[in-house]
Order: structure tokens, then sequence, then C-alpha cells
């Protein structure tokens, strides 16, 4: 059997996420409104999630936002573009969405606000 049918050229996504990167600030009315979101869905949760992954974090603005909720610890910003990674907060890393290195239940939470639609085999 191969592998998950490639759609969508991470190379070419990654390029077209560094060429905006300096934009995004200026256009992030949707992530902004995702970010308050799942922060209202996580108050109510009674657990608290001492470390936390943003997968596909853009510029950082989701994890800003979670980062100021009680029950989310440390929040590691993962992005494949190195210019959208730059302008993240707090701890990062350079990664595509696809390939993760982190170990096996080394997270408690794992967000991803507007990324995942770009992923060929989640």
């Amino acid at each position: 059997m191969s592998g998950a049918p490639v759609i969508f050229d991470s190379a070419v996504l990654r390029d077209r996420r560094n060429r905006r990167a300096g934009q995004a600030a200026a256009h992030d009315f949707l992530l902004a409104r995702v970010a308050e979101d799942f922060s209202a869905r996580l108050s109510i949760v009674r657990r608290s999630f001492p470390v936390a992954a943003n997968i596909g974090a853009y510029h950082g603005v989701v994890s800003r936002r979670l980062r100021q909720n009680q029950n989310v610890g440390s929040i590691i910003d993962v992005e494949a573009s190195s210019a959208l990674l730059a302008q993240c907060d707090g701890p990062r890393v350079l990664a595509e969405s696809e390939v993760l290195p982190f170990a096996r239940e080394s997270l408690d939470l794992i967000v991803s606000g507007l990324a995942w639609q770009l992923v060929n085999d989640i």
C-alpha cells in the first residue's frame, strides 16, 4: 500500500507563508477569532494542560491568547515558516505539520488554528 496522496505541496505553502509573514498581524482577524474560541472552550475545562503545542502556529496569535488561560502551561509554537516562527513568543520549533518532533504522550494539549486543512496526511 502506498502512502497518503500528496494534495498540497508543503514547499510551496511554506514559501507563500514566508513571503506574507511581514503582513501576518495586519490580516489575522480570523485567527484572532479562533484564538478567542479556543480560549473560551478551554476555560471551562477543569483539567490543566502543563505542556501544549500549537501546530501551524503562524505568527503566534493563538498561543499568545491561550497563555492567558490559567489551565494552560507552556505552549510550544510549531511552524514550517521560519519568518512566521520568528514572530512567535516562547518556545518554538521549526517543523512541518506532517512530521512532528514530539515523543509519544509528551504533550497534554495540541491545538491548530486554521492549519491542518492543508496537511496531506493527518
